[in-house]
């Protein structure tokens, strides 16, 4: 897995969200959480398609002559 700090962003932004006693800040934050997680959500689906579509495209190559 890699260990870049965008990876942890969500959980920084839930422990702000869990120590946040003024309720504008905390509508703010999960404002942000919410904008992660979908950015989060859309990097791993088109991270999928990807990987579905060389898969499908492997499995309809044709193979090559035998000689």
């Amino acid at each position: 897995m890699n260990d870049h700090p965008k990876n942890y962003r969500w959980k920084e932004l839930c422990q702000a969200i869990l120590d946040e006693p003024d309720p504008v800040k905390l509508l703010e934050l999960v404002r942000l959480l919410n904008e992660e997680l979908e950015a989060r959500e859309k990097e791993t689906n088109e991270t999928r398609n990807k990987c579905y579509t060389l898969t499908a495209a492997a499995q309809n190559k044709p193979e090559p002559e035998s000689p």
